[in-house]
């Protein structure tokens, strides 16, 4: 929790001060993925699933 919490002080900090985001809307995008691959998981019974198509974002790293 301490982490999105640097997460969201951050984000902050950028609206105040006009400056630039460091995560992007596509390592959101990214995380989202995961997320919900799971929450599928725990609904099928902890299947494991594969995770292939999670949006690609290294690039930005």
């Amino acid at each position: 929790m301490i982490h999105q919490a640097k997460h969201m002080d951050a984000f902050t900090s950028n609206i105040l001060d006009d400056s630039q985001v460091i995560a992007s809307g596509e390592m959101g995008m990214r995380d989202m993925y995961y997320i919900e691959k799971i929450y599928a998981s725990a609904a099928s019974g902890g299947d494991v699933l594969n995770l292939a198509g999670a949006p690609a974002v290294l690039h930005l790293v």
